[in-house]
């Protein structure tokens, strides 16, 4: 598994674990043994569960304003939205 995959397979278990038991709920083991990986592999990609966890919700975040710019503005993208709004 490259370390791409590896990210985003930690990424999914972290959404889906936090989803479930919340941010309190969670730990960095338990993100772990459900991706069949050691401790370090987690804290080496995200730092810690503060880590992992903020990207988590900026990945479901921008995802939720894709599909919301998409449905309002017939098609437009985030990314064409975010150049607008950097500009200002």
């Amino acid at each position: 598994m490259t370390g791409a995959e590896r990210r985003q397979q930690l990424l999914d278990v972290a959404r889906s674990l936090f989803a479930e038991k919340g941010f309190d709920g969670t730990s960095i083991e338990e993100i772990a043994n459900r991706a069949n990986v050691s401790k370090p592999v987690v804290y080496e990609h995200f730092g810690g569960k503060e880590g992992i966890y903020a990207v988590v919700v900026d990945r479901e975040t921008r995802l939720l304003l894709d599909r919301m710019v998409s449905t309002l503005h017939g098609g437009t993208r985030v990314s064409c939205w975010s150049r607008r709004l950097s500009r200002c």
